[in-house]
């Protein structure tokens, strides 16, 4: 084993890839931002959510909800 045995593998991954992963993250957590910000303006009510969205179908909202990791109580407010 060589000196840089534990290193990771970065000498095969080009500058504009390692550009294109940090735009994709930070897309999808903007995506995540306006989505709470939403739910958080609408009580969580994901119709109307989505409406405020650019009238986004409810089914969308819930499965970009699901594929962006986002829970009840990161935008349910308490009384």
């Amino acid at each position: 084993m060589g000196s840089n045995a534990f290193l990771p593998q970065l000498k095969n991954r080009d500058v504009g890839s390692l550009r294109r992963e940090r735009d994709r993250r930070d897309e999808v957590s903007d995506e995540r931002q306006q989505i709470l910000l939403a739910l958080r303006a609408h009580r969580g009510n994901k119709a109307e959510a989505a409406r405020s969205l650019g009238g986004m179908k409810r089914t969308t909202l819930i499965y970009k909800i699901e594929r962006l990791g986002i829970r009840p109580e990161d935008y349910e407010t308490k009384a």
